[in-house]
């Protein structure tokens, strides 16, 4: 195998293996976005009901 066909396979190699990893940095982040607004709406209802019961 001629040099130039290695290194052009380890550049496709490398841009196939950062596309991945992006897609999943990108995946990471969304899921983590998606934990945080849950557990903000599960905080702010735990705070509503216990100003609603204290009211009571």
């Amino acid at each position: 195998m001629k040099q130039t066909d290695r290194i052009a396979k380890r550049e496709e190699t490398d841009r196939a293996a950062y596309e991945i990893l992006d897609k999943e940095a990108a995946a990471r982040e969304q899921k983590t976005d998606r934990l945080r607004k849950l557990r903000m709406s599960r905080e702010t209802d735990e705070r509503q009901k216990i100003e609603s019961d204290k009211t009571s």
